[in-house]
């Protein structure tokens, strides 16, 4: 098993991609072999690659709902990731800030985005605190040590949502 950088040719058996891809890189990734499998990717009716997808739009609306149904206000914290020309994170903000829109829940002060680090998810808990959340939707393995940590310093008591993601590395 071994990472491809951006724009890599290099012979494998095989790929398992994981996001969104552009026409182009997936003709670079092609180049290395016409084994490949794409996992959460855009839904298409283009059959040319193997693809599982993730109905996460049913996950984030039933989150949602359950936090909606335990207290009024949710507070969402995400990480937005970026790095040579690749964003990683605003598909799942905007979608959660939709939903919540739709249901009546959406309150700009509680909807918190930075950087993909502990430091962030600590000082995003506190200021969701401090703006009135009464639960909180964490939404990256990168900020829920900080997160959490920062909840039980607080000794907060209200209910939290997790979304587990795949860390994007060790260093933060």
């Amino acid at each position: 098993i071994r990472r491809l950088n951006r724009g890599e040719v290099v012979p494998l058996d095989g790929i398992i991609a994981f996001g969104i891809f552009t026409p182009e890189e997936m003709e670079t990734l092609m180049l290395s072999t016409t084994n490949i499998v794409i996992i959460n990717s855009e839904k298409s009716l283009d059959y040319s690659f193997n693809r599982i997808v993730i109905d996460f739009d049913i996950a984030l609306e039933n989150a949602v709902t359950y936090l909606s149904e335990m207290s009024g206000n949710i507070a969402f914290l995400g990480g937005i990731w970026k790095k040579d020309g690749i964003t990683i994170g605003t598909h799942r903000a905007d979608r959660v800030r939709e939903i919540l829109q739709s249901k009546g829940l959406y309150r700009e002060e509680l909807f918190l985005t930075g950087e993909l680090a502990g430091e962030y998810g600590a000082e995003a808990v506190r200021r969701a605190a401090e703006k009135g959340a009464t639960s909180l939707m964490i939404f990256s393995q990168l900020l829920e040590k900080g997160a959490l940590e920062e909840y039980g310093k607080l000794g907060l008591d209200f209910p939290v949502v997790i979304y587990r993601d795949i860390p994007l590395n060790s260093e933060k």
